[in-house]
């Protein structure tokens, strides 16, 4: 949520690209990516990573999900698991949470002054919110000079701010709805927690999928570590992701 392809861009595919094929896209309505009609959930959001898949003539992969891209990256592993070599999951939701959505999540989703708002009142309001909200997410980390590339201007759009609202929005249902599923689950995964994310819980996610998953998930805890990780520990991150390709025996 509220991220692109840059920020991978930024951290992870040159290094990696040196010796894989890798593949970085926007899901719907993020970065310069359309969100097209009707509902965009969790399955719409595989469905449309495996045609990314099918367009560019990749048969299997490895998938990096980060935040909120992990969910569906899970997703895409449940639903077409004959596509997917592996997980490799950053600080990723996989559960529903106790706290309410927050209300500027549910507003653009209000008849007839929804868009008024996004347009109106979110997208200052976002603004404004943003250096705090950068903050929090990389806490307690400081914020790396490599943010700069981040195309934070891209989210705050009104387009962007109604598809992160709706994608956040219904996030926590969606998940409640998957959790059934996760027994089936049978591509090795690999999860990255970082103790102090303050975005998404340490203690909830992960630890409920490894109770969960039918098959392989190996977790590595980072103590003192905030959840933009791909920014923060990129050395780890790249390691873990090289030693997944050569376990799966390919990218």
């Amino acid at each position: 949520a509220f991220g692109a392809l840059q920020d991978f861009d930024a951290t992870l595919m040159a290094p990696l690209s040196e010796r894989y094929r890798c593949i970085a896209w926007d899901r719907p309505g993020h970065g310069y990516s359309e969100r097209g009609e009707g509902p965009v959930d969790l399955e719409e959001q595989a469905r449309r990573l495996v045609r990314v898949m099918d367009v560019l003539g990749v048969e299997r992969a490895v998938l990096v999900g980060f935040s909120y891209g992990g969910a569906v990256a899970l997703r895409a592993a449940l639903d077409a698991p004959e596509r997917v070599n592996g997980l490799v999951l950053l600080n990723s939701p996989s559960h529903p949470w106790k706290e309410p959505v927050e209300l500027h999540y549910r507003l653009p989703a209000w008849p007839v002054v929804g868009p008024i708002l996004s347009a109106c009142v979110l997208t200052p309001f976002a603004t404004l919110r943003e250096r705090n909200g950068v903050e929090r997410a990389f806490a307690p980390d400081a914020v790396p000079e490599a943010f700069a590339a981040s195309p934070i201007g891209l989210a705050l759009r009104p387009g962007s701010l109604r598809a992160n609202a709706e994608d956040l929005r219904n996030l926590k249902a969606e998940l409640r709805a998957q959790v059934p599923r996760y027994p089936e689950l049978r591509v090795p995964a690999w999860c990255v927690v970082s103790e102090g994310d303050l975005v998404v819980s340490p203690t909830l996610h992960v630890p409920a999928l490894a109770r969960e998953v039918g098959g392989e998930l190996q977790v590595v805890r980072l103590a003192d570590a905030g959840h933009q990780v791909p920014y923060t520990h990129t050395g780890l991150v790249l390691r873990m992701i090289e030693g997944v390709l050569r376990e799966v025996g390919g990218g």
